[in-house]
Parts: structure tokens; C-alpha cells; sequence
């Protein structure tokens, strides 16, 4: 009986304090595996939420940390009771280096305490910097 492929996955903190993704320790030769990501839904926040993306490891085209303002769009327009929904992206941050466990963890924070905010920030142009935050709008809705 074999064993299906069993992923690891490791953080580094960095003297920088920074999180740096090391990458998947696979115990087989072939295993699929979904990158790290942290999700937050604050209570009232109107169905939207913030999602942080680490890149992935081996994947030159995506180098760059991301954070994401989304949404939850019923999939049944007329359903009255929302029996389904999916998640929309609405606007997009690159970080252009790896943000510090306390960066994390201070915007997670302000997105509880404040979850107007993510309605707020979700209007916000490319190019804009996310009030209360460093952030710049690098990805809106048209592109």
C-alpha cells in the first residue's frame, strides 16, 4: 500500500524579520500543492475579505507577496437565500519585498477591528495607497 505525497511547508524568519517561503519537502516524487495564503472575513464586513498570497516556491513568474481585497458575488443573482457564492478579487497589492510577521500581522489586526475598511479600500484606484496602510494599489478592477 503506498502513501500518498505528504507537503511541508516551512517558514524562515529572516534577520530582517521578513517571511521567507523555503519551499515543499515532498516524501514521493510527484504532489500537487496550494500555495500559502492567510484569509480573513471579518464579522460584518458586507462579504468582503482580505487574502495575503506568499509566492510560490520554483515559480519565477511569481516572486512578489500579495495581498487582495475580495468579494463573495452570490453564483444565482435571484436567489434570495445565497445558497452559493464566489469570491471575486477586486483590487491587488504587490509588495515589493517580503512583508515582516508584525506588517502581517498589524494589517490582519486593523481589518478585524475595522472591517469597513476593506469596503472602503476596495474602491480605491491603481496607483492609490490604501489609507492607513503603505500599500499601493498595483492591480484594480479594469485590468
Amino acid at each position: 500500500m503506498s502513501r500518498p505525497p505528504s507537503l511541508s511547508w516551512s517558514l524562515q524568519r529572516s534577520n530582517r524579520s521578513s517571511l521567507t517561503p523555503l519551499g515543499c519537502a515532498l516524501s514521493d516524487r510527484q504532489a500537487d500543492y496550494a500555495p500559502l495564503s492567510i484569509f480573513t472575513e471579518p464579522y460584518d464586513s458586507n462579504g468582503y475579505y482580505l487574502l495575503v498570497l506568499a509566492p510560490e516556491p520554483g515559480n519565477k513568474d511569481a516572486d512578489s507577496w500579495e495581498i487582495e481585497i475580495c468579494r463573495w458575488e452570490p453564483d444565482d443573482p435571484d436567489d434570495e437565500e445565497c445558497g452559493s457564492a464566489t469570491g471575486q478579487p477586486l483590487i491587488r497589492c504587490e509588495l515589493p519585498a517580503s512583508p515582516t510577521a508584525a506588517r502581517l500581522a498589524d494589517l490582519l489586526d486593523t481589518v478585524e477591528r475595522q472591517a469597513d475598511l476593506l469596503a472602503e479600500w476596495a474602491e480605491s484606484p491603481v496607483g492609490a495607497t490604501l489609507d492607513g496602510t503603505d500599500l499601493v494599489v498595483t492591480r484594480g478592477r479594469d485590468n
